[in-house]
């Protein structure tokens, strides 16, 4: 037999894993070596809501037949010792390092208590969960896959006294054969040709597809040149000697500034650092389901836990809401299965908030429950002048503001003509702003370009500082087409600069996107041509993240709010400016700026307009199709008078 352990030993499962691959060797059964054992430790299931899995282990059997007791399928509850010949099987496992005093069996489920929290942590919930989110990954459908959890430092005699019901838990001193029993009573044997087998997928099916099921299993996502930066910028000790970091649980914290100052990375940095020094668990909470993809293939290549341990996680704010309103009983799980009902979501926290009031015991059962809504030590808010007042006050009756912190942009608002005060509220008894106002995300030129447009445009409210630790900075501005001759002179330039595909950023008005496919035209060009693509545009895919760095990123224009890239193409910008005026609709509230509202309604697409411009780093690409539009004329004004930095190119 070979056992073969896919793990590095700095793995934190690499004990857990020699334990187990220990266990399979002391059956001399198993000797012969056409049966293969695989164990894989430290599972990553990328883009699935649970992601981290502790073990999981697959065994491919030429030649196994063992004795235990079981049921077999179809014949009744009669549950005796058995000849059961074993082909294969699938099973994810869950470790939990704890001594028996900790451990705590509630019915069919285990619940883990934490010396620093107060809640315990349903294991079995969790473990559940994991089945189905390998099974997603895998795209195994026909896979039977079995979920166990095992407790290396607890062996069964502390519980003997108790009747428990631990089906789905292997102690500490269990042996091969309680393996397969508790493997069995989740999928029964039957009986074919007059024996008793056991698999988890037909054996013809399962020798082809376990080679793919390791390979994407053991594969990591490479980190970029950049990624490699944003991660040393994001684990930078930065809480010492800072008067916020003292206070940190004991007041609101607000960081303030405009796009480009690095609002989502204090956040990232803060979020490191309280993980890190407390071991607390933090959520970050955004409206963006393009920016959840980019810092979940983040958190993924720097192997932050997503479990009910110390952990950082990242949620869009209505998947977070609608799972609110599920677990608190506001929605049905027919509703969960359907659209997400918009028009139903105003009631829905009206619901949630008379809850919240008269129910407020029921927090720590739903903690319990719950712990990837409810059980969070901070609660980062991005975006935060997007939010409704009525959502600020759900957020504050869940977690209080003192476990609060938010990024604040003075400039870009999205959902809401008037930004949110989170602040004022009688629940807020401290806060402390802190601003922001140095470029940290463009080089000099860049930021210098954008306060030129915004001035042609008449919106002065741009007026951050420049980084003068990172000077210099292209723009290109390209009329007409956007062809495969400039697209590969810009993959060179890229690549010149030590970067990779994944590093590009592209954005693209709605008009590019194909309803039909849910993909953009651009995305469908660079196919094409023979490239790599994750096409944001498209609902299904922005669930998840690019995992490959020659993948090209497209977003909307409505998506690329806080993501950035080395080089951002902004295709057909003069028509998303355009768009965004034809949109505009005059707010229900009124206005004390006594602004016009031909004036307004150009401040609203100029607002807009901040958003794809802060994006680079580097280079800044503004495509435009109009050589006579608004934008473009004062695009070659701007060029004209900057020729040292700017380039014009017509295709």
């Amino acid at each position: 037999m070979t056992v073969n352990l896919h793990s590095t030993i700095d793995d934190e499962e690499y004990e857990s894993g020699e334990l187990l691959k220990g266990k399979f060797e002391k059956d001399a059964k198993l000797a012969s070596p056409e049966n293969q054992v695989h164990i894989i430790t430290s599972v990553q299931c990328y883009g699935q809501e649970t992601r981290d899995i502790d073990l999981v282990v697959f065994g491919s059997l030429k030649d196994y037949s063992t004795k235990v007791k079981c049921e077999v399928r179809h014949y009744g509850e009669d549950i005796k010792e058995r000849e059961v010949k074993i082909d294969n099987f699938c099973v994810v496992i869950e470790v939990k390092e704890h001594d028996p005093e900790r451990l705590h069996f509630d019915g069919t489920h285990l619940l883990v208590k934490y010396a620093n929290r107060k809640i315990p942590h349903d294991a079995t919930k969790q473990n559940l969960k994991q089945m189905y989110s390998l099974k997603n990954y895998l795209k195994a459908d026909k896979l039977w896959i079995s979920n166990l959890i095992f407790l290396p430092r607890a062996p069964k005699r502390p519980f003997e006294k108790e009747e428990i019901s631990d089906e789905a838990v292997l102690f500490s001193d269990f042996d091969i054969s309680d393996f397969w029993y508790k493997i069995f009573l989740q999928r029964q044997p039957i009986i074919f040709n007059s024996k008793i087998n056991y698999s988890a997928m037909h054996s013809e099916i399962f020798e082809k597809e376990l080679e793919k099921y390791l390979k994407k299993l053991t594969s990591k996502i490479k980190a970029t040149r950049l990624d490699r930066k944003k991660i040393e910028e994001i684990c930078r000790k930065q809480l010492r000697n800072q008067e916020y970091g003292d206070k940190l649980g004991d007041q609101l914290l607000i960081f303030r500034g405009r796009g480009g100052t690095g609002k989502t990375y204090r956040l990232l940095n803060l979020a490191w650092s309280i993980y890190d020094k407390y071991l607390a668990r933090v959520l970050i909470l955004t409206y963006n389901n393009a920016l959840v993809a980019d810092i979940n293939r983040l958190l993924a290549i720097m192997r932050i836990p997503d479990g009910i341990d110390e952990s950082i996680q990242i949620k869009s704010i209505y998947s977070f809401w609608y799972k609110v309103f599920y677990a608190t009983g506001i929605r049905t799980h027919e509703e969960m299965e359907a659209s997400y009902g918009y028009s139903d979501f105003q009631e829905y926290k009206e619901q949630l908030s008379n809850y919240l009031e008269k129910s407020k015991n029921n927090l720590s059962r739903l903690s319990i429950e719950y712990p990837d809504l409810f059980s969070w030590d901070y609660v980062m808010i991005d975006e935060a002048q997007d939010w409704p007042k009525d959502e600020r006050d759900l957020i504050y009756k869940l977690f209080a503001p003192n476990k609060i912190i938010i990024a604040d942009d003075i400039d870009q608002l999205i959902r809401n003509p008037f930004p949110c005060n989170w602040h004022v509220s009688t629940l807020v008894k401290e806060k402390q702003v802190v601003y922001l106002r140095k470029s940290l995300r463009q080089k000099s030129n860049l930021t210098r370009f954008i306060k030129e447009i915004m001035e042609k445009l008449e919106f002065y409210n741009w007026d951050i500082e420049d980084n003068e630790k990172s000077y210099g900075g292209k723009v290109i501005i390209v009329e007409g087409n956007y062809s495969k001759e400039f697209h590969e002179n810009l993959m060179q330039q890229n690549k010149d600069d030590k970067n990779e595909n994944i590093d590009m950023l592209f954005c693209v008005p709605p008009k590019n996107v194909n309803k039909d496919t849910d993909r953009s035209i651009l995305g469908d060009g660079l196919a094409n041509w023979g490239y790599l693509v994750w096409d944001g545009t498209g609902e299904k895919i922005r669930k998840s993240y690019p995992t490959n760095i020659n993948q090209f990123r497209i977003v909307q224009y409505d998506s690329s709010r806080g993501l950035e890239g080395w080089i951002c193409v902004n295709i057909a910008f003069d028509k998303f400016y355009e768009y965004k005026l034809d949109i505009y609709k005059t707010p229900k509230e009124g206005q004390s700026d006594f602004k016009s509202p031909e004036d307004r309604r150009k401040e609203f697409a100029a607002r807009w307009l901040l958003i794809p411009l802060t994006r680079a780093m580097d280079t800044l690409v503004l495509h435009v199709e109009d050589p006579n539009s608004h934008i473009s004329r004062i695009l070659k004004e701007i060029y004209s008078n900057n020729p040292e930095y700017i380039k014009w190119v017509s295709e």
